[in-house]
């Protein structure tokens, strides 16, 4: 079934939209992957597409569909270096972005969000695992980490480009290594604004590196002694802007930065945000920086509509969790793509666990089965 007959079957408009001929060009630039070969390749794309669409690993979904049988697919990736899946998965994720462009969803100048994104991992410890999240007895779980780029606007998101987090690779380097693939993109190329980062990424290095290369951007800050004192001083003076003296600390060696820190007050309350930024904004507008960064938050939606369509997995290969997560990412990209062109506002958050599984597996799921046959 196609995507145009199942909105005329919803009493939608009948427009031109996503469809599964989109999918043809991601697993096209998958399959020109020279170690898998074409017609292998493509049908190894559409599979691990079923397994995203279905909540699958890829072995259950062989039992359930058929397709691609778990172990050529697992030895074909196999034969792939993550440094090579990485540019691949990049590849994928421009030409998602380039099907955005080509309907006209960049025209406006987007800002570009970066976070990382947790996936838990029940194994033994490798290089590429670490730390971070607390379960539910005070426990920290292990997992694997991928920073993500996603350009975002308002109620708008797309996935631009990932890297795999890895044990003694530093903010700066997966900052850097994901700014760089998006100052890359011919359709993002000078419409980029601001870059927006969780306050994790808020230190010395990363600063130094964003201003060095003329980037804009906004960062929250964590509340300190410090900064509580310089909020104090804020509300009796009435300027809500001061300078911060950052430090890195180094072994033997301390470098010191210095940035302007702006405060908004929380109404009602006697608690602030605080924000670090290259904006200059005139007195009393602290409060655009507010408005701008709460951008941001589209990044964690994009994240939220991935796990609707996220597979399992107990592989240990890093290069296959990576493509995994980027056809999850491609599927949420799409899904934002069909919404922008389908609606005119935006669908409800409630909707989308309704309507996502619907509208995609539709588009996808069973021309799926016809190309794995």
């Amino acid at each position: 079934m196609g995507l145009k007959s199942v909105y005329i079957s919803e009493g939608l408009p009948s427009v031109k939209a996503v469809s599964v001929t989109a999918l043809k060009g991601f697993a096209g630039v998958f399959s020109g992957i020279p170690v898998l070969g074409r017609r292998k390749g493509k049908k190894i794309f559409y599979s691990l597409c079923g397994c995203c669409l279905s909540g699958m690993s890829i072995e259950m979904f062989h039992d359930e569909y058929g397709g691609v049988s778990p172990d050529v697919v697992l030895s074909s990736v196999n034969k792939i270096s993550l440094e090579m899946m990485e540019k691949v998965c990049n590849r994928l994720l421009k030409l998602s972005v380039r099907m955005a462009g080509g309907a006209r969803m960049f025209v406006r100048t987007k800002n570009v969000s970066i976070d990382y994104h947790d996936v838990l991992y029940y194994g033994k410890s490798t290089p590429f695992t670490v730390k971070t999240l607390e379960g539910h007895k005070g426990k920290r779980r292990r997992c694997h980490r991928y920073g993500v780029a996603s350009v975002t606007g308002k109620c708008f998101y797309q996935a631009v480009s990932i890297m795999g987090a890895r044990k003694g690779v530093s903010n700066l380097e997966i900052v850097k290594g994901l700014l760089e693939d998006v100052g890359r993109n011919p359709v993002l190329k000078n419409r980029v604004g601001v870059v927006l980062m969780d306050k994790f990424f808020a230190g010395v290095d990363v600063i130094n590196y964003l201003e060095s290369n003329d980037h804009l951007y906004i960062m929250p800050f964590k509340h300190s002694k410090t900064l509580d004192r310089l909020y104090e001083n804020a509300r009796r003076t009435g300027i809500f802007h001061a300078l911060y003296h950052m430090r890195k600390k180094d072994p033997g060696n301390s470098v010191w930065k210095t940035v302007n820190v702006y405060f908004i007050p929380v109404e009602d309350e006697e608690g602030y945000y605080a924000y670090i930024s290259n904006i200059e904004t005139p007195p009393g507008m602290e409060w655009i920086l507010d408005m701008i960064y709460r951008g941001r938050w589209n990044i964690e939606v994009n994240f939220k509509v991935k796990k609707v369509v996220k597979p399992t997995t107990s592989s240990k290969n890093p290069a296959y969790r990576i493509l995994l997560e980027t056809i999850s990412l491609i599927l949420a990209n799409l899904w934002k793509q069909l919404e922008i062109r389908i609606t005119d506002r935006p669908l409800r958050q409630k909707q989308y666990d309704l309507t996502l599984h619907k509208l995609i597996q539709e588009m996808i799921t069973t021309p799926t089965k016809n190309n794995m046959e």
